[in-house]
């Protein structure tokens, strides 16, 4: 793992983007940023982050096809993924924790979640203690 752990960001809500990553860079994390799955997985490729957070609707390669490559790459089939979405309870079409494994991340987080939440979340998938020291 990375000292600090590095986190990439792959989201095309640019607000989005600058407010993880703003909270997760004064949570002690590094973090990258891309806007599209492709940059996703060349990102992933070469920087080889400790976790990636995944939105499924992207513009030039989306999230599914995205996580598809990074788990079909020797080099970056073990990075953890946390799929990031507005799919959700409310829309129509349904994603939860459950269609998110079968497809090879590790959970499913949903768009508008606390940031503070959103941390944590990071934290206990990485296996570090919740709060840092």
């Amino acid at each position: 793992m990375h000292n600090p752990p590095l986190i990439l960001i792959a989201d095309d809500d640019t607000q989005l983007v600058e407010l993880f990553n703003t909270k997760l860079t004064k949570s002690g994390f590094s973090v990258r940023t891309v806007y599209n799955g492709k940059d996703a997985c060349e990102t992933a490729l070469r920087d080889q982050p400790d976790l990636i957070l995944l939105d499924l609707k992207m513009p030039v390669m989306d999230g599914v096809e995205a996580l598809h490559i990074l788990r079909s790459n020797p080099q970056t089939k073990n990075i953890k993924v946390l799929i990031l979405s507005s799919f959700n309870e409310w829309s129509t079409m349904k994603i939860d924790a459950e269609v998110i494994r079968s497809i090879g991340a590790e959970d499913f987080l949903p768009k508008g979640m606390d940031v503070d939440e959103l941390v944590l979340h990071i934290r206990k998938t990485l296996g570090l203690p919740l709060t840092q020291s």
